[in-house]
């Protein structure tokens, strides 16, 4: 727990080493992490992706679009008992959102809507 939580400190600190973290970490584990983590380690996780999207890593977009695990996690991460993990899962839908519409694609959106 305390590793995912490291790193989200340290993509906060340098946030151009977000790439190299994610594709270490793969969006696999991710998803994994949104689906079955403990509410830390999904906090960090999300973090990392707010912070992330702040930056250009086209990637990032298009491998986030694809996985549909990543979107039932984040989805059910809406109901979760934290007001905090609510919260930071909301700034991501809205910056995904954000992202979508700025690249003309509505899918996502979409997708998520599809899971709630």
């Amino acid at each position: 727990m305390s590793a995912a939580v490291s790193i989200s400190h340290i993509c906060k600190l340098n946030t151009t080493l977000f790439p190299t973290i994610f594709e270490s970490l793969t969006c696999a584990n991710f998803s994994s992490a949104l689906l079955e983590g403990v509410p830390r380690i999904q906090q960090a996780f999300i973090t990392m992706l707010n912070i992330a999207l702040t930056q250009p890593y086209a990637k990032l977009d298009e491998t986030l679009q694809n996985d549909e695990q990543f979107h039932i996690g984040l989805s059910k991460l809406l109901d979760s008992k934290s007001i905090v993990l609510r919260q930071s899962c909301l700034e991501l839908l809205t910056a995904l959102q954000d992202e979508s519409h700025l690249a003309g694609r509505g899918d996502r959106v979409r997708l998520l809507q599809k899971h709630r």
